[in-house]
């Protein structure tokens, strides 16, 4: 059985590269499938996740200016849940990467993968 094959088997799709935005500087509705550059430099950011989410789909938030810990994005879950939990989430680690994955209705959206640097 080729690996194809097994992934079918297991109803499972290889995700495809995010495309990536241009950076965002005021609110937003993320899509699923982008990955999003944040400037934070004027104001805080609400970044509003996809409204009707499938399982596997992923939105990436990147600060692009260094200026999370200033002025953070607080990501709206849109009455989905994020790691299980109905609630915003804040992004506030200045130079962070955030991707989320959405899994089900029980678990809603899941950090899927993040980078946050060492305080100095």
């Amino acid at each position: 059985m080729s690996t194809s094959q097994q992934l079918a088997a297991f109803n499972y799709n290889v995700p495809s590269p995010l495309v990536w935005n241009p950076v965002k500087t005021a609110n937003f509705t993320a899509v699923a499938g982008n990955a999003y550059p944040t400037n934070t430099s004027s104001s805080s950011i609400t970044a509003t996740l996809p409204l009707s989410p499938k399982a596997g789909d992923t939105v990436q938030f990147v600060d692009y200016a260094g200026t999370w810990s200033t002025n953070n994005v607080t990501v709206n879950s849109n009455g989905k849940k994020i790691n299980s939990n109905l609630t915003t989430y804040g992004l506030a680690s200045n130079r962070g990467t955030v991707s989320f994955v959405y899994v089900d209705e029980t678990q809603g959206w899941i950090i899927s993968a993040g980078y946050f640097p060492p305080v100095n």
